[in-house]
Order: structure tokens, then sequence, then C-alpha cells
């Protein structure tokens, strides 16, 4: 799998409506596309929870623990 950068200011400045929020985590090849440090990065900042509130942005971040263990046992 070949790894894309993409610049999280960048797409933190792109991202200011839930709709767009919604389509980007809505869509797995473009969501799969970051990688799993910046998709922590983005939902855990101050903009995205406060676009998407408190209990979206706790899923995601469930979500997104489940795939980091996921990636550790299957390293181990």
């Amino acid at each position: 799998m070949q790894r894309i950068y993409i610049d999280m200011s960048n797409l933190r400045d792109m991202l200011f409506d839930r709709e767009q929020i919604l389509a980007l985590v809505s869509d797995d090849a473009v969501w799969n596309q970051i990688p799993l440090e910046q998709r922590f990065e983005l939902v855990d900042s101050f903009e995205f929870r406060t676009l998407m509130g408190d209990l979206f942005t706790e899923g995601i971040l469930r979500i997104l623990r489940a795939e980091a263990e996921a990636l550790i046992a299957t390293i181990h």
C-alpha cells in the first residue's frame, strides 16, 4: 500500500462545515488515504469537536482506536 501525505493544516482550513466532514468520514477510499496518525489529529482537533459535537467525535475516536489496535495486533 502506497502512503499518501495529506497536509493537515490545509485540510483543517478546507473543512468548515458538517456536511464536508461527514462526506470525508463516509468515503472510505479517501478517509483511509489519510494516515492514521493524521486522522487522529484531525478528529481530536478543537475545530472538529466544535463542528461535530462531543458524541460524534468520541464515536470516531473509538473507531480510530480500534483500527490502531488492529494494526498493532497484526504487527505482533
